[in-house]
C-alpha cells in the first residue's frame, strides 16, 4: 500500500506534470490568438486499471486557465479510493504564466483536505 506523503507527492508531480504538457501546447499562440489543450491519460498497474489522470488549459487575451485531475479506478478504487483536483487562473506574457488563483482538493477515503 502507498504511503500517504508518497500520494501526496505523486499527485503534485502528476498534476505539474499534466499542466506543463499543458502549457507546452499553449505556448505557441500569441497572446490575443486562443489556445487550448487537453488531455486524458488511464494509469494502469500490473495489468489494471488504476487510475486516470485528466488535464485541460485555455490561453486568451493574456489569461490562462487549467485544470488538472487524479482519480482512482477500476478494481483499484475498491481497494484505494483517491481524488486530486488542481485549478489555476493568471497571466500569461510570452512564454511566462503568473498564477492569480490556486485551488486543490484531496480526497483518499480515509482523509480529504482543500486548499487555496
Amino acid at each position: 500500500m502507498i504511503g500517504q506523503h508518497m500520494r501526496h507527492r505523486l499527485c503534485a508531480l502528476t498534476t505539474f506534470f499534466a499542466l506543463g504538457a499543458a502549457s507546452l501546447g499553449a505556448g505557441s499562440a500569441t497572446a490575443a490568438q486562443p489556445a487550448s489543450e487537453s488531455g486524458r491519460f488511464e494509469v494502469y498497474f500490473a495489468g489494471l486499471k488504476a487510475g486516470e489522470v485528466r488535464f485541460a488549459m485555455t490561453r486568451e487575451n493574456g489569461q490562462y486557465a487549467a485544470t488538472g485531475r487524479v482519480k482512482s479506478s477500476g478494481l483499484i478504487a475498491a481497494i484505494a479510493r483517491f481524488r486530486y483536483r488542481a485549478d489555476v487562473t493568471g497571466r500569461v506574457n510570452g512564454d511566462s504564466y503568473a498564477p492569480l488563483r490556486y485551488e486543490e482538493s484531496l480526497d483518499t477515503g480515509r482523509r480529504s483536505s482543500a486548499t487555496r
